[in-house]
């Protein structure tokens, strides 16, 4: 009986956390993605651009992943966006389209945040009911 009793809290214990995942991962990459992104539209050589552009697609292809993971599908494609504005920089051959590029990236990064902390937020409310 006791053991049935165990078998069952662990049960309800493993779904509530599972359930109280938020999408702070999700919002802490997609912060990255518009620091790097943001270092880049101020480099001022195209040394330091790509290594920023570099930094911020890794930090994209994080967001992407945290954001599937907590079920927020705005804050994912927000990021598959930032990241498909990044990788158009590596295909400019002027610097002021790749700084727009980089712009677009900062703007979609500030989407993705938006995005996942609603989902957050959301999620807390539901958690509550």
């Amino acid at each position: 009986m006791n053991s049935i009793l165990i078998i069952t809290l662990s049960i309800i214990i493993c779904n509530q956390t599972k359930y109280l995942e938020d999408c702070s991962d999700a919002y802490n990459s997609a912060d990255a993605i518009y620091y790097y992104s943001r270092k880049a539209y101020r480099s001022d050589n195209s040394e330091d651009l790509d290594y920023y552009v570099k930094k911020a697609l890794n930090s994209a292809e994080d967001c992407m992943y945290y954001a599937d993971d907590c079920g927020c599908d705005d804050a994912y494609y927000a990021a598959d966006e930032a990241y498909s504005n990044l990788k158009k920089v590596y295909r400019s051959y002027d610097w002021d389209d790749a700084l727009s590029y980089v712009k677009k990236a900062m703007n979609n990064a500030e989407d993705a945040m938006n995005y996942s902390d609603e989902c957050s937020q959301q999620q807390e409310e539901e958690y509550e009911e």
